[in-house]
C-alpha cells in the first residue's frame, strides 16, 4: 500500500488535526516507510519457525513488576468527554473508515 497526499488529508480531517505542507510531506515519507517495512515483515517466510509463548526465557512478570496493578474505577465521568464527540453509540467513540 502507498499513500500520497490525499490520503494523508483525508486522515488529518478525520482526526481533527491541521498540518503545514511541509508536516504533511515529513508524513507522508514515514508513514510509507512504516508500510514498507510491514511489506518486508510480511514477506519473511516463517513455515519452519516453531511459535513461541514467550521470546524471553525468564518469567514475563519479572519485567513487569514495578508497575501498578490494574484498578477498576467506577468513578470515570465519561459522559463530560463524550459531550465532546459527534459520533458515539451506547457509550462507544465511533470512528469513520480511514482506508478502504
Amino acid at each position: 500500500m502507498k499513500f500520497n497526499i490525499k490520503d494523508i488529508h483525508k486522515m488529518a480531517k478525520i482526526a481533527y488535526l491541521k498540518f503545514t505542507d511541509k508536516e504533511i510531506k515529513k508524513f507522508l515519507i514515514k508513514i510509507n516507510d512504516i508500510f514498507n517495512i510491514i511489506k518486508k515483515i510480511k514477506k519473511i517466510k516463517t513455515n519452519n519457525i516453531k511459535p513461541m509463548n514467550h521470546p524471553i526465557k525468564k518469567s514475563f512478570f519479572t519485567y513487569f513488576k514495578h508497575l501498578k496493578k490494574d484498578i477498576l474505577k467506577k468513578n470515570i465521568k465519561y459522559k463530560k468527554f463524550q459531550i465532546l464527540s459527534k459520533n458515539i453509540k451506547n457509550n462507544i467513540y465511533l470512528a469513520s473508515k480511514i482506508l478502504d
